[in-house]
């Protein structure tokens, strides 16, 4: 009587399992009714009807973990199961693809059934059955699929699912003497197929060629096992190689047309984005990005990339969700092209979506390209993260490495209220056990002790300074800079002329801000040269520190240094203004401040900057001659002649008019006069006309009493010099 709970149709196949001959004579251990009861849940579920072909294979694949009895016994009874082919594939599929794994778990009872199985009508089924019996490892089954490979009473579809059967083991050399044999048959079906299985292994095909197949395995049959096995490997090497480059090939063309169809897309999308308002475009571009095709998504992130580039448009709404999404996409192009984006999108969905990616992301390049888009957007929500990386010794040093450079961005960036304290313990430990032939890494770590700016690690920046790498020498000059840690400058002075622009641009600016004395002005200064320095940032680097550390020092000094800059009037300039500026704002009286006004008239009309001189020529007049200076009068001169160069000719009547009147001595009225007169005599008023219209007209505006009659001769002066010669004046030509 069966024991409850196990179904009598169930004992009865154990009796047939008992009964099978081919396994009867095997004593069958008793099993326990946990495993019977286990054996008939996955017989339930794999002869459920409704069972998916995917649940029906979990099932088949559950059967074959156990190796017992009771399971194979199983095996075989559905392996006999004619009427049901769909049970016959999954059953046949996974002792193929398992028995690969584990060929010891393929029980000789299951051949008999697979071989009866080659004769179905189903191609599907056969192809499955050939498949599990070229796992057997026995040269007994190859023996048996060669035996009926050459009935001739069996089903041709057999005798060809024999044949392939026998096929992925050609690398046998008793497959092969079994097909060989069958060559002999002279059945044309039989031979194009076995020519078809053999001609891998042979470097050199034979097509139906019998005679020399039979010649080729005369060569090969003699050789030992080690022999044979060293042939096939290397032909196979061969084949492997050829197939690579042919491979590399297809991927190429496979490349080049996804990228052409890509690109056909991409301008098909622009297309229909163009005609439509900023709403719907923002709508269609969520939907592309949600499209199922990977083609469409890759289109609509390059035109999302696009429109930032060419419109400064960065993506908000629908679209930065629908592009933040994208960051799970199995391609890892499309989230490489995300984080690119999503970088210089400073939200706080942005950086959450960005640190929820960093803990799913598998791919180590990938991983690599979060930190540093995380470092992009620089928000401290990354700080913990980043810790963590830096802390973990297993960690690949790569990626250490940016998520380093990333806090040091980071760091560099906070507000001041954010506390950095808890970065201070995993650098310094990570930069200690890091050894210093990982010139990367310990780069990196200096950099974002530079970031961090604690005094605490001051013993890093100043040790690191004795370095001959430039990788080091960089953020360790950064970091004594903001540490304002003065004790080896003259080891930073030296750097200043390092043969590495970077070093040089980071020692300058070390300089600039640590730097007392004339040397390190002199170091400084000599950088500012083009015929010295080629490189432009270091250049634009020691600029900035010429005026930080003159910034330092009392005005006269700067003064003094602004003159060393003649050589570089548009530098000189610059920085006469800027000093011009600093007294100015004082809104007292300052002798410098004429003194830098005068360089500026000075320079801008050597440079022909006639308008650029009028300003400082007007302030200039005004200090001296609100202090009964002299030198006002030729201030005055100046500053009118400069308005008669300059392309407007501004207010030359009011400027005209205070000079004037700004003495009563006749002498002065005369040289306004005769300052105006040598700019007409000097000039071609014919030449352009509008000009000595407004010439005229701002003249004339000048009150005649204040000059006296010398200006109505002047006007009369200018007035003729103004009109065109007539014909009976114009020179007849030479003969």
């Amino acid at each position: 009587m069966p024991k409850a709970g196990y179904s009598f149709s169930f004992v009865l196949l154990l009796v047939a399992f008992v009964a099978t001959p081919q396994i009867r004579a095997q004593a069958t251990p008793e099993a326990s009714p946990e495993h019977l009861q286990q054996i008939q849940t996955c017989r339930d579920g794999i002869l459920d009807e409704s069972a998916r072909p995917q649940d029906r294979k979990r099932w088949v694949e559950m059967l074959f973990s156990y190796a017992t009895p009771q399971a194979d016994a199983l095996f075989v009874t559905l392996l006999n199961l004619r009427d049901r082919p769909k049970v016959l594939i999954a059953v046949c599929e996974v002792l193929a693809i398992r028995g690969a794994q584990n060929r010891a778990r393929l029980s000789p009872a299951f051949v008999e059934p697979l071989l009866k199985t080659l004769s179905s009508k189903n191609g599907e089924l056969r192809s499955a059955a050939g498949a599990a019996l070229a796992e057997f490892p026995s040269d007994q089954v190859a023996d048996q699929l060669g035996e009926l490979a050459a009935d001739p009473d069996a089903p041709m579809v057999a005798r060809l699912a024999a044949i392939d059967a026998l096929a992925p083991n050609t690398h046998r050399r008793e497959v092969v003497k079994q097909l060989i044999a069958l060559l002999d048959q002279s059945v044309p079906e039989i031979t194009e197929r076995v020519v078809a299985a053999l001609s891998p292994i042979a470097p050199n095909g034979f097509g139906a060629n019998v005679e020399r197949w039979h010649l080729w395995w005369a060569t090969k049959s003699g050789l030992s096992n080690e022999a044979w096995l060293a042939e096939q490997l290397k032909h196979y090497r061969s084949r492997a190689r050829k197939t690579a480059a042919k491979l590399a090939s297809v991927e190429q063309d496979l490349a080049k047309q996804q990228a052409s169809l890509a690109t056909r897309i991409r301008d098909f999308q622009r297309e229909v984005l163009r005609p439509l308002t900023e709403e719907q475009k923002q709508a269609k571009l969520a939907e592309w990005m949600d499209d199922p095709l990977t083609e469409v998504k890759q289109g609509a992130v390059a035109l999302v990339r696009s429109r930032i580039a060419d419109e400064g448009k960065r993506p908000t709404g629908d679209v930065l969700a629908a592009l933040l999404r994208l960051l799970d996409h199995d391609s890892p192009t499309i989230r490489r092209d995300v984080l690119t984006i999503a970088q210089n999108v400073r939200e706080k969905s942005v950086t959450r979506a960005v640190l929820a990616r960093l803990d799913r992301e598998t791919d180590a390049s990938l991983r690599q390209a979060i930190f540093h888009a995380l470092g992009m957007l620089a928000s401290q929500e990354a700080i913990p993260v980043l810790l963590r990386e830096i802390r973990d010794d297993s960690k690949p040093p790569a990626s250490v490495i940016v998520a380093a450079q990333a806090l040091g961005r980071i760091a560099s960036n906070r507000p001041n209220n954010v506390d950095m304290a808890p970065a201070i313990e995993p650098l310094k430990n990570r930069y200690a056990k890091t050894n210093v032939k990982n010139v990367d890494l310990r780069a990196a770590l200096l950099t974002a002790m530079a970031g961090v700016a604690d005094a605490s690690f001051a013993g890093e920046f100043l040790n690191a300074l004795e370095s001959d790498r430039p990788e080091i020498l960089q953020p360790a000059l950064q970091g004594i800079k903001l540490l304002g840690d003065a004790s080896k400058l003259p080891r930073v002075r030296s750097l200043v002329g390092h043969n590495d622009p970077r070093i040089r641009l980071a020692a300058v600016d070390a300089v600039g801000s640590l730097g007392r004395e004339n040397a390190d002005l002199e170091s400084i200064f000599s950088h500012l040269n083009p015929a010295q320095e080629s490189d432009e940032a270091v250049r634009q680097a020691a600029w900035k520190s010429f005026r930080q550390f003159l910034s330092r020092r009392p005005m006269e000094e700067r003064i003094a240094a602004a003159r060393r800059l003649r050589e570089w009037p548009d530098l000189e300039t610059q920085y006469t203004e800027q000093l011009a500026n600093v007294l100015a704002t004082a809104g007292e009286y300052n002798e410098n401040l004429e003194t830098l006004r005068d360089r500026l008239a000075i320079l801008a009309i050597k440079a022909g900057k006639y308008e650029e001189a009028i300003p400082h020529l007007r302030e200039l007049y005004a200090m001296r001659f609100g202090h009964q200076d002299p030198r006002a009068v030729d201030d005055g001169i100046r500053w009118i002649n400069a308005v008669l160069k300059s392309p407007e000719m501004q207010n030359l009547s009011q400027v005209v008019v205070r000079v004037g009147e700004g003495s009563s001595d006749p002498s002065i009225r005369n040289r306004v006069v005769d300052a105006i007169r040598d700019y007409v005599e000097a000039t071609d008023l014919t030449v352009d006309t509008k000009r000595s219209a407004r010439l005229l007209i701002e003249l004339r505006s000048v009150n005649k009493e204040l000059f006296g009659d010398a200006w109505t001769k002047l006007l009369a002066e200018i007035e003729a010099k103004s009109k065109p010669p007539t014909p009976a004046q114009t020179p007849s030509p030479g003969p």
